[in-house]
């Protein structure tokens, strides 16, 4: 969102800038406060039971939390951080 656009509401969720349509709503999970920890809590629990049970080793036997891992051992292991960053990435988990 652009530094001197404000804020839109649901009500006018969108604008168009330089041909190019942006979302502008702010504060999305804040829309329904109550339950905007419930969903994030409910699908990251499991992964945070493995995490706890196995320590890192989990990351290395489960793909699903090795995606996760931006860096380890001080080295950059995701590929997309590094390439956001302009640095090679470490050699895979």
């Amino acid at each position: 969102m652009r530094g001197d656009h404000p804020a839109d509401t649901h009500d006018r969720p969108v604008y168009l800038e330089a041909g190019v349509l942006h979302y502008g709503v702010a504060n999305m999970p804040g829309a329904v406060s109550r339950h905007q920890h419930l969903r994030p809590d409910q699908c990251h629990s499991p992964l945070r039971r493995q995490l706890a049970d196995e320590g890192f080793a989990a990351c290395q036997q489960h793909p699903d939390l090795r995606q996760g891992v931006n860096v380890h051992a001080g080295a950059i292991t995701h590929p997309a951080v590094a390439w956001a960053l302009v640095v090679p990435a470490a050699i895979a988990l």
